[in-house]
């Protein structure tokens, strides 16, 4: 048995070592998720993070024998928490540990911040869950208040700054302001970005990572050329927006900010990604900081408020998981879901360390509220409502599934108002399948370079 990744500390210091008992009969905990290798078999257990590989005569030994043989191995599996009796509940094991962590973790300084400078974008996407929204931008005061309500806040920690929309840069005063401000009173930070990128330029660019300290943005791409000039519908008068997209992606890598590409994927555009995928390899393979990653199109977001059939959530599933597969085989590095760390919180929403700031300075939970859910301003010392914490309740499908102690949904998140679709179930294990297969190339590669 060859450990590639070690266990989450703070579960192994709650949970310690699993004693055997040789009266008992063992099974693979739900949470084991395996993959094959040129090498053996990989076990990743997502309660504990740990991350092993064995051979596969072992792994047919111990599927045969009823992991009963071979003894010493299983003996180390057990201990490590990879099986477990028979009949044991590992749902409430991870509930338990949960609740453990969340009441350990004392971190409450805020010094994450995700601030929308507006709700205006200069693309018109038909897909945008913001649809509809009201246009509000930050005013210079507002920024400067903002900028005031950070370093009260963060109590001299480091800052990070999540600047989202609308687009962003559609009010760059406002970002300009704020990071002034704090680079003035010696605050240490850096910025991150949600943004299509279209309104950059050299200049900017470098403004960003000076000023700003810009160290990795999102781009989403929904297509080539003309699919994408369509979806995005910009407001400029530009006969190429992919063309400026592509080049200012290449200007933020050069000046070595981190450029992780978002593809959307739905029916109108599914058969072209391969091609997509293609292209930006070809362009952009030599640069070690960029990432890619496909994402279905939510449902029930845009102006018409779409939504899939079984039969239409299925198909696309089968081309989300055979366009990842693609994206593995590519030089390109393909982001990977697998978590290091005990995921104690869902999102910034329930995070005590981080709130949304709205243009007009109230204080938010999550970018999929913008027009309500607030609990305060930058005015205030308000702090988020216990509601936001509350959790969904398991389904049935839930107490076998691999992904539970990684799924905390909200009963306030958009998510929660679906019981899981399948397809979203598929991709979750499968992302965390290429991060198993990552650490795995990772650890071999280093191991050779010994």
């Amino acid at each position: 048995m060859l450990q590639i990744n070690k266990p989450s500390e703070v579960i192994s210091a709650i949970l310690g070592e699993q004693n055997y008992n040789h009266m008992q009969e063992y099974r693979f905990i739900n949470y084991c998720i395996n993959s094959d290798t040129e090498q053996g078999i990989l076990l990743y257990n997502n309660l504990t993070k740990e991350l092993i590989l064995i051979s596969e005569n072992e792994y047919n030994n111990l599927k045969n024998s009823n992991f009963t043989q071979p003894k010493e191995l299983i003996k180390n599996l057990i201990k490590k928490w990879f099986l477990v009796p028979q009949n044991y509940n590992e749902m409430l094991l991870a509930d338990q540990l949960l609740a453990t962590v969340r009441t350990i973790n004392k971190e409450n300084t805020i010094c994450n911040f995700t601030i929308l400078p507006t709700t205006a974008c200069n693309a018109r996407c038909f897909y945008c869950y913001e649809a509809g929204t009201k246009v509000k931008s930050m005013n210079q005061q507002i920024a400067f208040d903002v900028a005031k309500y950070i370093i009260k806040q963060s109590k001299g920690k480091t800052v990070r700054l999540n600047w989202f929309g609308g687009e962003p840069l559609c009010n760059i005063q406002a970002i300009d302001i704020i990071c002034e401000t704090l680079k003035d009173n010696n605050i240490n930070f850096y910025s991150t970005m949600v943004s299509n990128a279209y309104l950059f330029n050299d200049e900017l660019i470098t403004k960003a990572t000076s000023l700003w300290k810009l160290k990795w943005i999102q781009i989403t791409l929904d297509g080539l050329q003309e699919t994408y000039n369509n979806i995005k519908n910009y407001i400029h008068s530009d006969p190429n927006p992919f063309q400026r997209v592509i080049n200012n992606i290449e200007y933020l890598l050069n000046k070595n900010v981190a450029v992780q590409i978002r593809i959307n994927m739905d029916s109108h555009n599914a058969d072209e990604l391969i091609e997509l995928t293609d292209f930006l390899n070809n362009k952009f393979s030599v640069f070690k900081k960029l990432t890619i990653y496909a994402q279905p199109i939510y449902e029930g977001v845009g102006y018409k408020k779409t939504s899939r059939t079984d039969e239409e959530r299925k198909a696309i599933t089968q081309k989300y998981v055979a366009l990842c597969k693609y994206l593995d085989k590519t030089s390109i590095k393909h982001r990977s879901m697998m978590f290091n760390k005990f995921k104690c919180y869902a999102c910034q929403a329930d995070n005590k360390t981080w709130v949304m700031i709205l243009p007009d300075g109230k204080l938010g939970y999550c970018e999929h509220f913008v027009e309500d859910e607030t609990f305060g301003t930058i005015y205030d010392n308000s702090t988020k409502r216990s509601d936001w914490s509350k959790y969904c309740k398991p389904y049935e499908k839930c107490k076998k599934c691999a992904y539970y102690p990684t799924c905390i949904i909200l009963e306030k998140c958009p998510i929660a108002k679906h019981k899981c679709f399948e397809y979203e179930q598929i991709n979750r294990l499968e992302d965390i399948r290429r991060g198993m297969m990552g650490s795995y190339k990772e650890y071999m590669n280093k191991k050779g370079n010994e």
